[in-house]
């Protein structure tokens, strides 16, 4: 099994490890690295990428590496106000969906970034902050520095580590087959990470409601990934794949993080 990659230098003598609860390979590597020098620094991180590359977590790996009392806040999820959530011991606030606070909170975050020279922030968005309507001061506080999370499409190097993972959480008795690594490979999963370890879960589940203890690429649905001509995949020879019409169960487990 193998894909068409355009430079694999990069991927030349390096390793998976698992560290700050990810997988993490060349792909990412240096990101992390970057990101335990802001977090000893105590300088303020954006993390920026599409949906599921796994912002959140790496959000999370700042506020360990800092070491100091944490919170998460997430207006879409937390029905509480921000002033509530961020207590006076509080010293890492990791904000997602930062364009849905609203008036109230935003104004909290104000206040909290002129009272409070302790804390520092690390936020996760899918774009720049100046367009989302925060105000400019708040703004340049956040964005202390900026980092890219690639798409998983850009992470071949992890991919088969996080579907071992999702398997193995899920069911432990499955085993994987080759199969299933060159099928996730061939697909550009939009979703991500998140839609990745959820769509393999299910799957592994699925798998062992039937009685078997090997999971195959043939076990996915086939609309999984959304495999598709033209599609940006990690090999460019793809053919087009039939869109299941059957209708699927929501996947519980599926998180609103990023």
């Amino acid at each position: 099994m193998s894909v068409v990659l355009d430079d694999i230098r990069k991927y030349e003598g390096s390793s998976i490890v698992t560290e700050h609860d990810a997988i993490i390979g060349a792909s990412t590597a240096g990101l992390w690295r970057n990101l335990e020098q802001l977090a000893a620094d105590g300088i303020n991180v954006l993390l920026l990428g599409e949906p599921g590359t796994g912002k959140g977590g790496m959000a999370r790996g700042y506020a360990r590496m800092r070491g100091r009392p944490e919170v998460v806040f997430n207006p879409m999820i937390q029905a509480v106000s921000l002033e509530r959530v961020v207590g006076p011991q509080i010293e890492t606030l990791i904000l997602e969906q930062i364009g849905k606070l609203g008036a109230t909170n935003m104004a909290t975050l104000g206040r909290l970034m002129a009272t409070r020279p302790n804390l520092r922030f690390a936020t996760t968005g899918v774009m720049q902050l100046e367009h989302l309507g925060i105000p400019a001061e708040i703004v340049t506080r956040l964005t202390g520095r900026v980092m890219h999370l690639p798409p998983l499409r850009e992470r071949p190097d992890e991919l088969a580590y996080l579907i071992a993972d999702a398997v193995h959480g899920a069911e432990p008795g499955v085993q994987i087959h080759s199969t299933l690594i060159e099928a996730c490979l061939l697909r550009p999963w939009p979703g991500n990470a998140r839609e990745l370890v959820n769509e393999v879960a299910r799957t592994a589940h699925s798998v062992a409601a039937q009685g078997k203890n090997n999971l195959r690429g043939e076990d996915l649905e086939t609309d999984a990934g959304h495999l598709m001509i033209g599609a940006p995949t990690l090999n460019a020879a793809v053919t087009q794949t039939a869109v299941s019409n059957k209708k699927r169960k929501k996947n519980p487990s599926l998180k609103s993080d990023d």
